[in-house]
């Protein structure tokens, strides 16, 4: 069921380096996107798991680039932006998404 969720937000990514007339297609998923949806730390230990238990001929290959690119993000790889920078990871918060501890509720 992860492959099928991985697979189903694999998207190819452009990249290139400033001054090259070429650019690089890499996969990419929405990581922080689902970090938020099942925790980073829970998703990657069972990226890491089902890459384990699952044999890469068992998959088809756009499942198995779906897997790898996970086990990539999950070891804390990041894809590089659009101009060959490596997008920014976004600080971890501890009480969710959105919660400043700064933030004081107007009344």
């Amino acid at each position: 069921m992860l492959v099928a969720l991985l697979v189903s937000v694999l998207r190819q990514q452009s990249s290139w380096t400033p001054g090259s007339a070429t650019s690089v297609q890499e996969p990419g998923l929405p990581w922080q996107d689902l970090g938020r949806l099942f925790g980073e730390e829970a998703l990657a230990r069972r990226v890491r798991e089902v890459r384990a238990q699952v044999k890469a001929e068992a998959l088809d290959p756009r499942s198995n680039t779906a897997l790898d690119t996970a086990v990539r993000y999950a070891s804390g790889w990041r894809p590089k932006d659009h101009f060959g920078s490596e997008e920014p990871r976004p600080a971890a918060r501890s009480d969710g998404p959105g919660h400043d501890p700064n933030d004081v509720p107007k009344q």
